[in-house]
């Protein structure tokens, strides 16, 4: 989670404030101290192997049209909501990500804004 504002670069150059880039079983999240992260819903925590979400995970990477690598291995963690109107929680898996290019605008779902000129206080991440 991310103190400051996070601003991601989509394909259409801007600079986009808090992108909101999810799907029913997955959200990728940017923040201000750790690499950008994959979380993925557990449906049946007790049957996915690691392999299971690993594929996965590459999926919704090409679905989005998302150009990045795995980065560490993957971690079982804390319980995580996926919708912003069902806020019950769900186990969940993550791996962080080096994503190599810019976001293809259309996986942006939703954001608080366009940079624009404006100076800000936030972490920026850009790819040239």
């Amino acid at each position: 989670m991310s103190l400051v504002s996070t601003y991601v670069q989509a394909t259409d150059g801007q600079l986009y404030k808090n992108p909101d880039i999810r799907g029913d079983d997955f959200f990728l999240c940017f923040d201000d101290d750790d690499p950008p992260e994959l979380v993925i819903k557990m449906k049946h925590p007790l049957k996915r192997s690691n392999d299971d979400l690993i594929a996965r995970a590459k999926e919704i990477l090409k679905e989005n049209n998302i150009n990045a690598e795995f980065v560490g291995e993957p971690m079982v963690g804390a319980e995580r909501c996926f919708s912003l109107t069902n806020l019950n929680m769900h186990p969940a898996w993550s791996i962080f990500l080096e994503i190599k290019s810019a976001i293809p605008v259309k996986a942006i779902s939703g954001h608080e804004g366009i940079k624009g000129d404006k100076v800000v206080c936030g972490v920026i991440y850009k790819w040239e």
